[in-house]
């Protein structure tokens, strides 16, 4: 139907299973990795950590093609394979099966969990461990400024669509709670604070029964760890206000700290106007190449050194 698609290369994802050191009881990990078009073994590209909360492995596996290869399921502004396309190794890690969660709240370990992929990653020699850049969206979003507060090995960071401060985000309203409120049950965020131990975002309880537990989970309160340039990008109809990547924003700013912020006006859960999409992208791949200090050839493909 589409012949054009056959001069496309299509970069796939592969399993890339390492030891979880902390010896929890999951073992062994598999994240997902992706070469970039004309990947040579033993060069130095670039690496982009992809950041989730509770994510496992196992992009590779055929019954996950559907889901997870190029163009495949449901079409979103936001797709690994730009940046892989762009010259860039992508690395997603394992975070499944709760390894993130301690006794200090639902994520405290993720930075630890993170940085143990990459470092499996870095040693098999997929990656440049000057230039490695982190990205997030959704909860990704958050889990990238959680880990941008506590790790120096990014020298760039991109956080999509996602918010900062859990006490902020218990008490937001949907747009249905904010439209049609005697009509429609509540659906707001305080749902995934309140839910069993185990889930993603837990706390245990509200914020006024562990406000200190609240603020200590939350990246807003730990900005002054940022070492890294930040591009924050959210929409104004998003699902999570834009208010928590305003208010981050605004402490990096009162730090003199590298920061950008772009809303999209009237989009949702990430751009749908092609413009808007072609304008995300574009202000991506330049906050990358500024700070990785990415050198490109005449037609746009990265420079990479042996």
């Amino acid at each position: 139907l589409n012949p054009f698609l056959d001069s496309v290369f299509e970069t796939r994802w592969i399993d890339f299973k390492y030891a979880n050191s902390e010896g929890s009881s999951r073992s062994q990990l598999s994240g997902c990795l992706m070469l970039p078009t004309g990947y040579k073994p033993g060069r130095k590209y670039p690496l982009i950590v992809d950041v989730y909360p509770d994510r496992p492995g196992g992009c590779a596996a055929p019954e996950q093609r559907g889901r997870f290869a190029m163009a495949a399921g449901v079409s979103t502004a936001y797709s690994e394979h730009l940046m892989a396309a762009r010259g860039f190794v992508v690395f997603r890690p394992d975070t499944g099966g709760g390894i993130s969660r301690t006794p200090d709240g639902p994520q405290a370990a993720l930075p630890a969990v993170v940085d143990r992929g990459v470092d499996a990653v870095l040693a098999a020699g997929y990656g440049d461990p000057a230039r490695v850049g982190l990205i997030g969206f959704s909860q990704g979003g958050f889990a990238s400024l959680w880990v941008a507060t506590q790790s120096p090995r990014y020298k760039a960071v991109v956080s999509l669509n996602g918010w900062s401060d859990l006490a902020d985000d218990f008490f937001q309203m949907s747009w249905s709670q904010q439209f049609a409120p005697t009509e429609m049950p509540s659906d707001g965020d305080a749902e995934k604070y309140l839910t069993p131990a185990g889930s993603d975002f837990s706390m245990g309880g509200t914020p006024w029964k562990f406000p200190l537990r609240y603020v200590q989970n939350s990246p807003l309160w730990r900005a002054d760890g940022v070492s890294a340039p930040v591009l924050l990008i959210h929409s104004d109809m998003d699902t999570f206000a834009d208010a928590g990547y305003m208010a981050f924003f605004s402490s990096l700013y009162i730090q003199k700290k590298d920061a950008r912020l772009l809303i999209y006006r009237g989009e949702g859960h990430s751009p749908s106007s092609p413009a808007n999409i072609r304008h995300m992208w574009k202000n991506i791949f330049f906050w990358f190449d500024k700070d990785l200090e990415i050198k490109r050839d005449s037609v746009g493909n990265i420079v990479v050194d042996e």
